[in-house]
């Protein structure tokens, strides 16, 4: 009996489990007393080596499925793992290697790895397998690999030499294909030259946008002020000759002159909206709105307006030009579309909309149409009839550009004779929270 056997039969612990299981077996009937203890001695022996038995049945059953486990941990792997000779014949390989270098395993065993390397590939694959097996540490290697039926593949090889154990010096080597990731990688490259081509021809496309709308502020705005200059001396030579009718005439003649020469200049200020090249900068959007302000005085004393702007507006990363052009524009469509029957009353205020600010600029004018609210973005398009003001309709689209500009959100709540709310909503990842 082996020195383990010896230290477990005389286990202090086995031994009382022996006894207190024979203690619940049938007594046996004994002629003498000395028999009897010998008898027992020989029951307590015998029940000590069957759970002796027992526990190794188990510890083997334990060991048989983790090894099982490990089995199928290593054939069926996700990547091939595969052991290297250190003359570069294969020695092990997994069910997965063997599927990705397409043979059968026996048939892989003691095979050169080398061969499956493809011509343009086999120096630096033998520089690194010298390496490797020379010297301590990991090594990584992107080259491709051909199957045995002659299709090829992108692979990675991790390279690590054994430095312990039986197999020293051996190369432990794991494989992985990376043909999908490598096409995937070359079809966002390719997507990538597209979109900076596509870029490319947006920044012309915008530069020619941008000499076409010069072009139009300089080259056609004379003409039509020639236009209503020379019908408005046509007018005053005729003189007191000139019917009614011929005056009228001439009058829409020198207006229309006139409107599409602010539309021109609208369209020229629309095209440079938010292309600005001034640096955005933390903005309290209360004294951006109160330097608004000072340009309405008149218009506020002539109406009796009332504008109340509340003093802890969000702080925002934004352009102050910008800013400053959108509150203007909006303060002044309000004192614009005032109600014929009292005088304005505009609010400027906020809400935490909780990914965004809220911002709104709120009037008591005569509203709009609920399904008009949408058309008012609309370059060219009126919330009145053009004879109320001198606008050219293109306020709205300005003020839309420039929170586009800002990454944020504009729409309008309104109806008619009920006021119009002009509600602003910027994201807080490019704003501080209030004062």
């Amino acid at each position: 009996m082996t020195a383990s056997n010896d230290k477990t039969r005389h286990d202090p612990r086995l031994r009382a489990a022996a006894e207190a299981k024979l203690a619940d077996a049938p007594a046996v009937v004994s002629s003498g007393r000395p028999a009897e203890e010998l008898l027992q001695e020989l029951q307590i022996h015998q029940i000590e080596l069957e759970m002796q038995n027992e526990a190794l049945r188990q510890t083997q059953i334990a060991l048989e499925e983790s090894r099982d486990r490990y089995v199928d941990l290593y054939e069926f792997a996700p990547v091939g793992y595969l052991t290297l000779r250190p003359d570069g014949l294969i020695s092990r390989i997994n069910l997965t290697g063997a599927m990705l270098l397409g043979r059968e395993r026996k048939a892989l065993l003691k095979k050169r790895f080398g061969s499956f390397v493809v011509a343009k590939d086999q120096d630096r694959w033998t520089r690194r397998f010298m390496s490797v097996r020379e010297r301590d540490g990991h090594s990584t290697l992107e080259l491709t690999l051909r199957r045995g039926d002659g299709t090829e593949f992108q692979a990675r090889l991790d390279c690590v030499r054994q430095t312990s154990g039986t197999e020293l010096k051996t190369i432990r080597v794991t494989l992985t294909d990376i043909s999908e990731s490598k096409k995937a990688e070359a079809e966002l490259m390719a997507v990538n030259r597209q979109l900076d081509q596509l870029t490319r021809h947006l920044t012309t496309a915008n530069a020619e946008l941008e000499q076409f709308a010069y072009a139009l502020s300089h080259d056609l705005r004379e003409p039509l002020r020639m236009v209503a200059a020379y019908i408005a001396l046509i007018k005053k030579k005729i003189g007191s000759p000139l019917t009614d009718e011929l005056r009228t005439f001439m009058d829409f003649a020198i207006d229309g002159a006139k409107r599409m020469d602010a539309m021109i200049i609208a369209m020229l200020e629309y095209s440079r909206t938010g292309h600005d090249e001034e640096a955005l900068e933390p903005l309290p959007l209360s004294e951006v709105v109160t330097d608004c302000l000072g340009n309405f005085s008149d218009a506020v004393a002539r109406t009796g307006a009332r504008i109340i702007v509340d003093k802890h507006l969000p702080i925002i990363l934004g352009s102050r030009m910008e800013l400053t052009r959108l509150f203007q524009n909006l303060i002044g469509n309000s004192l614009k579309y005032q109600a014929e029957d009292r005088p304005p009353h505009i609010g400027v205020g906020w809400r935490d909309g909780g990914a965004d600010w809220v911002i709104w600029v709120k009037d008591n004018g005569i509203g709009i149409e609920p399904e008009s609210c949408d058309r008012a973005f609309h370059v060219f398009k009126r919330l009145g009839p053009h004879q109320r003001s001198e606008g050219a309709g293109i306020g709205l689209a300005i003020c839309k550009k420039i929170i586009d500009h800002h990454k944020g959100r504009i729409w309008i709540e309104s109806h008619p004779d009920q006021g119009c709310s002009v509600m602003i909503a910027l994201p807080k990842s490019a704003a501080a929270p209030p004062a």
